[in-house]
């Protein structure tokens, strides 16, 4: 969105959710954690990672929706220090690496995520 430069998300692949959820099956530890990777990253990366796996493409701004100004957060950023006291060690899978995961299969499966 126009004027979204600055903000950041912590994207999380949904296999590694699904591995944070499968280690607190098994470990029976319980609480609430934080499930993210603990690093913002902007939507523009996003951008420019498809531009890099398609090998070319121009990113656009469309105007922010007026209903969202005010209240929109623009970061967010998962503190994983709950998490790895629990036992969960495993590394979570780039911003890159899971775009190019699903963006493979989006591929694969003309366009659907089967």
């Amino acid at each position: 969105f126009e004027g979204s430069e600055g903000f950041r998300r912590d994207f999380i692949h949904v296999q590694d959710t699904v591995k944070i959820n499968l280690h607190f099956l098994h470990s029976g530890k319980s609480g609430i954690f934080n499930a993210g990777t603990g690093q913002a990253r902007s939507f523009t990366a996003i951008g420019e990672c498809l531009k890099a796996i398609e090998g070319s493409g121009e990113l656009k701004s469309i105007p922010f929706p007026e209903d969202l100004r005010g209240k929109y957060q623009e970061f967010t950023e998962a503190d994983t220090t709950q998490l790895r006291e629990a036992g969960y060690q495993e590394e979570f899978l780039s911003l890159e690496e899971g775009i190019r995961i699903y963006h493979g299969m989006l591929k694969e499966n003309g366009g659907f995520h089967l």
